[in-house]
């Protein structure tokens, strides 16, 4: 599989994105798997549902975000539970839970908590990307 991975817009720094995108690299390392970072000034246009990164494969399958590069790698043939046994699963399943309740707290204390709205997440955030790509949809 060759991917080419493109990185987040410039200035895109909300951390659970960032989160995502080491994810992401460490699973595309860990089966070995060649990639190429480019950063493209267009890359939230090419977002099929809006996460990122976007992975493009073979020039031609394009895997948006985290959760969907794993069930596009499961298709492909690679899983990294293979050798879990059903308990080493259940924790796997756990951990993950954990990580996305986690996700939430962050993004909540991001942009509802006002000292932390001002003087962290709106700094961060590029003003000229469409608010859809990085404002969170539970507000």
């Amino acid at each position: 599989i060759n991917a080419e991975y493109g990185d987040h817009p410039k200035g895109f720094e909300i951390l659970p994105s960032r989160c995502e995108a080491t994810s992401i690299k460490v699973l595309l390392e860990k089966h070995g798997l060649e990639y190429a970072v480019e950063t493209k000034s267009n890359v939230e246009y090419i977002s099929t549902n809006g996460q990122f990164p976007v992975l493009i494969f073979n020039e031609k399958d394009i895997v948006c975000g985290f959760s969907e590069l794993v069930k596009y790698l499961h298709k492909s043939g690679y899983t990294l539970s293979e050798k879990l046994n059903q308990m080493e699963k259940c924790d796997m399943d756990i951990y993950t839970a954990l990580i996305k309740r986690l996700e939430a707290i962050e993004l909540y204390t991001s942009w509802l908590i006002e000292d932390n709205y001002c003087h962290v997440t709106l700094p961060a955030i590029p003003v000229t990307l469409p608010a859809s790509l990085f404002h969170p949809t539970f507000i």
